[in-house]
């Protein structure tokens, strides 16, 4: 007999699939909360293997999983699609997609008092200082 850990959320038909096939399954359902928290992990999970798609078939299949995720996500907190779409649209029409390709390497802010300086600084994980 073999035992492996799994330790993540599955989709939902998974659990009978497992017992249909004679495994024995050791699994619990989540809170709303702890569904809430989980999703977000599952998030990183199938980001990963979207990075990690060797072609365009399992990339096809990796995104499929995360936009389960998103519409997940956004079920569990009540945002409807349609509200997603729309704010979606909105930062699309406003900032633009990410489609040109453009990647920033360093801003150099000189006036002192510009607000986008308290910006950066409040978050210098994100935006470290160089000088």
């Amino acid at each position: 007999m073999s035992r492996y850990q799994w330790k993540k959320l599955v989709r939902d038909k998974i659990v009978d699939r497992v017992k249909n096939e004679g495994h024995q399954i050791d699994y619990k359902k989540l809170s709303k909360e702890e569904l809430s928290l989980t999703l977000l992990d599952k998030l990183e999970e199938e980001l990963t293997e979207v990075k990690t798609a060797q072609n365009k078939q399992e990339l096809t299949e990796e995104l499929a999983d995360l936009q389960q995720i998103i519409d997940d996500i956004c079920q569990v907190n009540q945002i409807s699609l349609t509200e997603l779409k729309s704010v979606q649209a909105k930062k699309k029409a406003k900032k633009g997609g990410f489609t040109e390709g453009f990647y920033v390497e360093s801003v150099e802010i000189a006036d002192p008092d510009d607000p986008w300086i308290e910006y950066f600084e409040n978050q210098p994980d994100k935006y470290p200082k160089i000088n």
